[in-house]
């Protein structure tokens, strides 16, 4: 049986929340890209480098210091016990986070020969404070998939916090923007944690042997984590500057943007419906929402990596067309990371964090041998080849080994994706002319993305209805949106 007709529940379960952190990473996201088109203009490549540079060292951390914390609250049966050493370990964490930041802002300063990274490293050590400090009774609204409160959690400080970098940067013309409006947010944000959740949370430490063993795997893996995310942006601006830096990590936010508005929010509400149910959320329960997942992350990455130039064109301006190669490499190779991604996911609900841990560490040793080999031999784009070659062999293993012994699985998988395969290759073929055929920037995007997703719809139609209309993914996408399933 397809994974469309397999635990019905699960999908029912995540639907709201689905829409809901769906809804708001797009909201967030245009918030996001509505700061950038105004500070792109202000500003310049190099200030945005250095809040990349800094940010890159400072998710370092956050990887190298992740207990996994969270994860092991919404998985435990019953977390009663765990809340108060879930609170310690959090601020614990962050208390030593924030000291590694300011520890290493000056020698960062000297890396990258540039010291306004001292004052991005404090900034981010403060914000590093104020997460730690936030209420962990959040995590309470993920486990009773209540993400609708989650998203509330965050509007006003997101909206408030773009204010201030927009503002900032009119008047200050400065990366301190930048600063300014990420230390808003994260104040509020904490502030309205205690504000809008009742749990008072105390210091202790006496459930700390319930949480050891899932921190250490979960730290081993972050050490991988680390290495595979980390490592193309740090040896880019440690190799060609700033100015490379801040063109690459535009390349690497736009290519994420269906991984990270799209599938990331879907794994978020999956993960705790498949972990209350571990027993019976069958093998296949994953599947069935990455096959919807990928009615639009399929061409949604493909659809970027076409439409890049004018996109980077118009959103930007002049000066960051270098990040169009790279730019194209890695929305390319994002689209066809669903089912990995979702693999995790199901991987994770499940406790195998042994699992999680070899396949992240592959994918983190391959990225290193393929960016040091790439990218004294083609900078920038060799960079974006070798994330891309060790994003395909990561998914490569999640789906092997999610799907290994059950083989109408497989052939469960390749009747649902041959027909969003067919209309994405169809998209491919009538968006180039159209752009060909527009020079100006605004009427070649909006006429491409248009020319696309008509194409890319009326096949997928064809399709489905020359299947006879199976009850698949295309059915599951209209179920998720009217929340049912």
């Amino acid at each position: 049986m397809p994974p469309a007709a397999e635990q019905p529940s699960t999908v029912a379960r995540a639907a709201g929340g689905s829409l809901w952190t769906v809804g708001w990473r797009f909201a967030s996201r245009g918030l996001g890209i509505l700061s950038v088109a105004v500070l792109a203009r202000v500003l310049k490549p190099a200030d945005f480098g250095i809040i990349a540079l800094g940010s890159g060292l400072a998710q370092s951390l956050d990887h190298l210091t992740h207990l996994g914390t969270e994860e092991a609250l919404i998985r435990a049966r019953d977390p009663a016990s765990l809340w108060d050493t879930g609170f310690t370990l959090s601020l614990l964490r962050a208390c030593v986070m924030a000291a590694l930041l300011l520890a290493l802002a000056v020698p960062a300063a000297h890396l990258f020969a540039d010291r306004r990274l001292i004052v991005v490293m404090a900034a981010l050590a403060a914000g590093a404070l104020l997460d730690g400090a936030a209420n962990i009774g959040t995590v309470e609204w993920r486990r009773a998939l209540r993400l609708d409160l989650d998203v509330r959690l965050q509007f006003a400080p997101r909206l408030i916090g773009v204010a201030v970098n927009i503002a900032g940067a009119l008047i200050l013309r400065s990366y301190l923007a930048l600063v300014a409006g990420m230390l808003v947010q994260r104040a509020l944000q904490c502030a309205a944690s205690w504000h809008m959740h009742p749990m008072r949370p105390r210091l202790s430490l006496a459930a700390w042997r319930e949480l050891a063993p899932v921190s250490l795997w979960s730290w081993l893996t972050a050490l991988a984590m680390l290495v595979r995310q980390r490592g193309p942006l740090l040896l880019v601006g440690g190799l060609a500057g700033t100015g490379a830096a801040g063109l690459f990590n535009i390349a690497s936010e736009i290519a994420s943007m269906p991984t990270t508005e799209l599938l990331e929010p879907m794994t978020r509400a999956v993960y705790p419906a498949l972990a209350a149910e571990p027993a019976t959320g069958a093998s296949h329960a994953w599947l069935r929402v990455a096959a919807v997942a990928a009615i639009v992350t399929l061409p949604g990455g493909v659809g970027i990596a076409l439409v890049a130039r004018p996109l980077v064109r118009l959103g930007f301006g002049s000066g960051w067309e270098g990040a169009v190669p790279a730019l194209r490499i890695l929305a390319l190779a994002g689209s066809a990371s669903t089912f990995g991604l979702f693999g995790l996911t199901h991987f994770l609900a499940e406790g195998k964090l042994r699992t999680i841990l070899a396949v992240t560490t592959a994918a983190a040793a391959a990225r290193v041998l393929l960016l040091a080999a790439l990218i004294p031999a083609a900078g920038m784009t060799g960079a974006a080849m070798a994330v891309a070659a060790s994003v395909v062999l990561e998914d490569s293993l999640a789906i092997g080994l999610a799907l290994r012994g059950t083989e109408s699985a497989v052939r469960s998988l390749a009747a649902v994706l041959w027909r969003p395969a067919l209309a994405t290759a169809a998209m491919a073929l009538a968006v180039p002319p159209v752009l060909d055929a527009i020079a100006a920037p605004l009427p070649a995007l909006l006429a491409g993305i248009a020319a696309g997703m008509a194409a890319y719809a009326a096949i997928l139609t064809l399709a489905w209805l020359a299947a006879g209309r199976p009850l698949a993914a295309e059915t599951g996408f209209l179920d998720l949106f009217r929340g049912t399933a």
